[in-house]
């Protein structure tokens, strides 16, 4: 008879294997659930799953820390105060943790208990490696407590929808501070800005408004809903390769020279402002690669200036009289010029607040002849297009495709492009290729 193999038997690489394996689908440590402190069970079971489980630092160093679900343990902060000790001596990368305040009671036991779970976590913060926070504006002000901590910081997310906090303030020596997240209103934040790369800023107010990015020479990445640039005014961001923003960024003149991905947001009427958009891609000299925005009449001498492009996006979250027109124009340069993006490889279309399939002039500019004319141009040609989606708002009866588009629509896919139309009335959502 063959000898039993028990689990406590595997070498530690296939244990660890398992270990990570188990983890990995609830990666964070919730210390306001047993079901979830799968790191601690592990580490229980045996001397030797112990020794195993304390090698792993990714079982460690991921917390979450939700202080209305943990306020009604036994003793909360000694429950936190023990798996940061765990974090502290096996995690070794440094702390990862959400601080999520879901449920905020205004009485004094239950403000007493969150405030000494985060004096908790700021007695750690020389060992934050990448932090989320949720602060209700009674604990912001403790922050400043951080201030010369937070060495090892790579990322923070903050969040504060309190109008009362002015500047939070704590984190003007994370100067390993790469990625910066801010989301709430009527805040400002004091950080090292020589460092940061990546921003998202989705605060609403002045603060956005003001970001000093000019101020950040490693910056790479720039997603924000209010950042503007004056009139007048000319900004130069020689490392910055993706922005996602409104039209108010390009106010004033922008140069990006290594500007490769740009998404524009659509403003309060449902549009984009491209002209800022074209003089901002004619001033940089930039290679793009992949553009959303809403389209209107300067959408395509942008796309004349991007040879390189890879991708294109046109959303539409209002229908315009001129949208048919400018859609129209695309594909039949697409359909009749070879130079005209030759490397585009996919091509989407998107949401329209008014049925536009199954009829009249709106239907024609994505299913008339000069959107069959342009697949059947790029797939004969073999162009770089691999894809194209067009999802919208509309009628979804199969009548209103007709069968001999459909058949033909098929074909290409056939052919190998990845081609998918999708329509829906509210009501119901219908792919028909």
């Amino acid at each position: 008879m063959a000898p039993i193999t028990t689990i406590s038997s595997l070498p530690p690489e296939l244990l660890s294997s398992i270990f990570l394996f188990t983890v990995s689908h609830s990666p964070l440590y919730e210390l306001h659930s047993r079901s979830s402190r799968t790191s601690f069970v592990l580490s229980h079971v045996s001397r030797y799953f112990r020794v195993v489980a304390h090698s792993l630092p990714p079982l460690w160093d991921n917390i979450l820390v939700n202080p209305g679900l943990l306020s009604p343990l036994k003793d909360p902060a000694a429950l936190l105060e023990h798996v940061l000790g765990l974090s502290s001596a096996y995690g070794r990368r440094g702390i990862t943790f959400s601080w999520r305040v879901s449920i905020i009671k205004t009485n004094p036991l239950h403000m007493s208990v969150l405030r000494s779970l985060f004096v908790l976590l700021l007695a750690h913060s020389h060992l934050w490696r990448s932090a989320e926070l949720e602060l209700p504006v009674d604990i912001a002000p403790l922050l400043a407590r951080v201030r010369g901590r937070v060495d090892k910081l790579e990322e923070l997310n903050l969040a504060c929808y309190s109008n009362s906090v002015g500047v939070v303030t704590g984190f003007e020596g994370a100067r390993a501070l790469k990625k910066l997240g801010l989301l709430g209103s009527g805040f400002r934040m004091a950080f090292p800005k020589e460092s940061v790369r990546w921003i998202v800023d989705r605060r609403q107010g002045l603060g956005a408004a003001e970001l000093e990015v000019e101020d950040m020479p490693q910056l790479e990445r720039l997603e924000s809903i209010e950042w503007s640039t004056r009139i007048g005014e000319e900004i130069r961001l020689e490392g910055l390769r993706s922005m996602i923003v409104s039209d108010a960024a390009f106010s004033g003149t922008l140069v990006v020279p290594s500007l490769t991905e740009l998404t524009l947001r659509p403003n309060r009427h449902g549009d984009s402002d491209l002209q800022g958009a074209l003089r901002a891609v004619e001033a940089s000299g930039c290679a793009l690669r992949t553009f959303t925005a809403t389209p209107n009449a300067f959408l395509l001498p942008i796309l004349d200036l991007s040879p390189s492009l890879e991708e294109l996006n046109l959303s539409f979250s209002a229908w315009q009289n001129d949208h048919a027109s400018v859609v129209r124009q695309v594909f039949a340069r697409m359909a009749q010029e070879p130079r005209f993006l030759p490397r585009l490889e996919r091509l989407a279309i998107n949401r329209c607040e008014r049925p536009i399939i199954g009829g009249g002039e709106d239907a024609e500019c994505f299913l008339g002849s000069g959107f069959m004319d342009m697949l059947s141009t790029r797939t004969r040609s073999g162009s770089a297009l691999k894809s194209v989606t067009i999802d919208v708002w509309g009628m979804v009866s199969r009548e209103c495709w007709g069968e001999e588009k459909l058949k033909r629509l098929r074909s290409f896919r056939e052919g190998g492009l990845d081609l998918c139309l999708r329509a829906n009335d509210f009501g119901e959502s219908k792919r028909f290729i």
